[in-house]
């Protein structure tokens, strides 16, 4: 991965092909290289680039990643936002925001804090099982910004420990290292316990699948169990 050095201070333009631009104006985060007339294939992981159309016009702000054909993931549709530590700051806090409005979740149970795309970070998901937190990294581009997250994460919720997880599929076409590293405090055993649905649920952080036990899907297991 390209070193911080590298990376310029100010936003580089990417232009999209003729006609490329819609689906991005329309607030699409995923630009595949197969839509830019300028590839970005010289710049370093993570470098903050302005998305435009084929005719120089302003269209949205992301981060870059050379070695993805998921070129550039976007995160503002607003041309004076920067893409800085205290903008995934403030994202991550109005998603724990939104997880309140849905009510209290119970100190023993479990829930989905960072949706990725729907929460405005695309590649990052975060779920808390009891007093510990799932974090999954799948952007090359945003893990740039790994430590301020896991370091918000902790300063915002105080998890007893945090587990960072990337996926073999995710280094493979992110260009990232396979991650399964408690990078805060660590686990009370093999097995976390949770509540779900008036169920005890373990949960091994480590070696389980992607975060742990598709938190997005709770609803959908009470529903099953009726």
């Amino acid at each position: 991965m390209s070193s911080l050095s590298q990376i310029s201070h100010s936003p580089v333009p990417l232009a999209a092909k003729p006609s490329r631009q819609f689906p991005f104006l329309a607030r699409h985060p995923w630009v595949h290289l197969s839509s830019l007339a300028q590839e970005g294939a010289g710049l370093a992981v993570g470098q903050v680039v302005d998305l435009t159309s084929s005719d120089g016009q302003w269209v949205a702000r992301g981060l870059v990643n050379p070695h993805s054909r998921l070129r550039v993931r976007l995160y503002s549709w607003d041309p004076v936002q920067q893409l800085d530590d205290e903008f995934f700051r403030r994202r991550i806090d109005q998603a724990i925001r939104r997880r309140a409005l849905a009510g209290v979740v119970p100190a023993d149970g479990a829930q989905r804090i960072v949706f990725s795309e729907s929460d405005g970070l695309s590649g990052l998901v975060v779920d808390r099982y009891a007093n510990y937190l799932s974090v999954q990294i799948t952007a090359g581009g945003l893990d740039r910004f790994r430590e301020v997250i896991l370091d918000h994460l902790q300063q915002a919720l105080r998890p007893a420990g945090i587990c960072l997880r990337i996926d073999e599929k995710s280094a493979s076409h992110e260009g990232l290292m396979k991650t399964d590293l408690w990078v805060s405090g660590s686990a009370p055993g093999e097995l976390i316990l949770f509540q779900q649905n008036g169920l005890t649920w373990g949960v091994d952080l480590m070696g389980g699948q992607k975060t742990g036990a598709y938190l997005d899907q709770a609803s959908n297991h009470a529903v099953a169990a009726q």
